[in-house]
């Protein structure tokens, strides 16, 4: 007998441990935003999105979200995509790397890896669209071309017919989308052309903040023309491209705290001819581009003025202002999507941020891959910046000034109080973490 207890004993030992489920966002949301109250902007977003082809009745679209997404933000664009006449929506929920949760960790494990599983991508080009909830980096992951009176074009997306459907604007969160729904769409591209309008003026840059960025550098025709050819005539805060000059002139010192993916030891970088020449401080990430700066500073990437991974490739200012821009709390299991703060920040009105690296929005990515190089991608961020343009105040202090201005302001009138609607709602000072 003592020897079958023996055997019973074993075997429950033996027995394989299941590992924890992963939490399903774990971050509190508001459970006053209900599903209605979403679906609208998820809508709007669908049939206005900007940045690529508008959906159309009859398509198949495919959802990618992952458990560090709100999932109701899954339903709403599940929903808006039927409403809008799909003929079929399937949706994929992925563990999405709940294991990495350091800022560093998530930008060199994953920001700059294809993460997404073969099976995934083979299973997408069979649809119409792809609607990626779980946040991926295709601008400069994934290999871009550049097609005749097109412009810039995603590869992928190009050869299998399929819309991969960048969400700039709405990601993760339904307070983002909440308050996107009544929100004006004229009033965002009104501020993006006001914005791309200063750059396309403007040829001398000067951008301070309080930590010690002091930066000057200048934009050109020549450098507009190259950047045209390669992405066409299209307008954003990315543009141009500064790594596309023949002689990129950035010169100063740039300091930061924040990666996109959130807080890092205080890293300072001396910048000449548009290259980092030092970097001190930054903790894990600053000891990663210490030693890559090294390691490839003599391979010579396509469209880049000369060899090296250490390159400044733009300068860009926020301009959005919608309600529900802010970054999400820290969570011990709100890892990858949830902690990439990319679509809650560099958009934000008043905010820079800063592009260090050599992937060239996916020109070089064809390069990368046939040599074993790293995309290397790096974006750095400042939440009270003061920028100006040709003596011209653009930022101050984090401040928008185009928020101030009276054809801005004019456009906000039509669609209710201008005070409201260009309110920056989120300031650093609100937050212990940007102090």
């Amino acid at each position: 007998m003592k020897y079958f207890t023996l055997i019973l004993l074993c075997a429950a030992v033996l027995q394989p441990v299941r590992a924890a489920e992963p939490p399903l966002y774990p971050y509190p949301a508001p459970e006053e935003i209900t599903l209605e109250d979403i679906i609208p902007a998820a809508i709007d977003n669908l049939r206005e999105p900007g940045y690529v082809p508008a959906m159309k009745p009859g398509e198949k679209v495919l959802i990618v979200s992952d458990r560090s997404v709100d999932p109701l933000m899954k339903e709403a664009f599940y929903v808006a995509a039927w409403r809008l006449g799909a003929i079929r929506v399937d949706t994929i929920v992925l563990q999405g790397r709940l294991d990495v949760t350091d800022p560093a960790d998530i930008i060199l494990q994953i920001f700059e890896t294809d993460w997404w599983p073969q099976w995934l991508w083979d299973a997408a080009a069979g649809y119409d669209r792809v609607i990626p909830l779980t946040y991926f980096n295709p601008v400069n992951l994934m290999e871009a071309i550049n097609v005749p009176g097109e412009g810039w074009r995603n590869k992928w997306a190009h050869e299998t017919n399929t819309v991969y459907h960048i969400l700039w604007a709405t990601h993760q969160q339904r307070e983002r989308l909440a308050a996107a729904k009544d929100y004006p769409g004229e009033l965002v591209w009104a501020l993006i052309r006001k914005g791309y309008d200063t750059m396309r003026r403007g040829e001398k840059y000067h951008l301070t903040d309080p930590n010690g960025t002091d930066l000057t550098w200048t934009i050109n025709e020549h450098l507009w023309k190259r950047y045209h050819e390669l992405w066409g005539n299209i307008f954003n805060n990315h543009s141009p491209r500064l790594h596309l000059g023949k002689s990129p002139d950035m010169q100063g010192t740039f300091v930061s705290s924040h990666l996109h993916s959130g807080r890092i030891p205080r890293i300072e970088m001396a910048i000449e001819g548009g290259k980092v020449v030092t970097v001190e401080g930054g903790g894990k990430i600053g000891d990663y581009l210490r030693a890559v700066h090294e390691k490839y500073k003599d391979v010579q990437y396509p469209l880049f003025p000369g060899p090296g991974v250490n390159w400044v490739e733009y300068a860009v200012w926020g301009f959005y202002p919608v309600p529900g821009f802010a970054p999400l709390p820290d969570h011990p299991e709100l890892a990858w999507s949830g902690k990439m703060w990319a679509n809650n920040i560099d958009l934000k009105v008043g905010v820079v941020h800063l592009a260090f690296g050599t992937a060239a929005g996916g020109f070089t990515a064809k390069f990368t891959k046939a040599h074993g190089y790293p995309h290397h991608h790096k974006d750095f961020v400042l939440f009270r910046p003061t920028l100006t343009v040709d003596g011209e105040l653009v930022v101050d202090n984090g401040h928008l000034v185009a928020l101030d201005d009276p054809e801005i302001r004019a456009i906000a009138a039509k669609y209710g109080d201008p005070d409201k609607l260009l309110k920056q709602t989120w300031s650093p000072d609100q937050d212990l973490r940007f102090r």
